[in-house]
């Protein structure tokens, strides 16, 4: 219940009003589902790591043929 009423014009009576939610689905009770919100963002950054990993081993393999004895990585 929430008060209202006048403050400051004199008047010293409240009137007492009554809030009803409607048309609100009370299937989840405030409840998400944490895990399906982050599954995209959790591929997106796998996704993003294989393909910069597979990049630099391409670049690795390209320069390895190109320099064979001028690479500093070759172990």
């Amino acid at each position: 219940m929430t008060t209202t009423g006048a403050r400051g014009e004199g008047s010293s009576a409240a009137t007492y009003t009554r809030v009803v939610r409607t048309g609100v689905p009370s299937v989840h009770k405030g409840k998400s589902n944490g895990a399906l919100i982050g599954i995209p963002f959790l591929l997106i950054v796998v996704g993003t790591v294989g393909i910069g990993a597979h990049r630099a081993y391409r670049a690795y393999e390209k320069e390895k043929l190109a320099h064979p004895s001028h690479n500093p990585f070759l172990p």
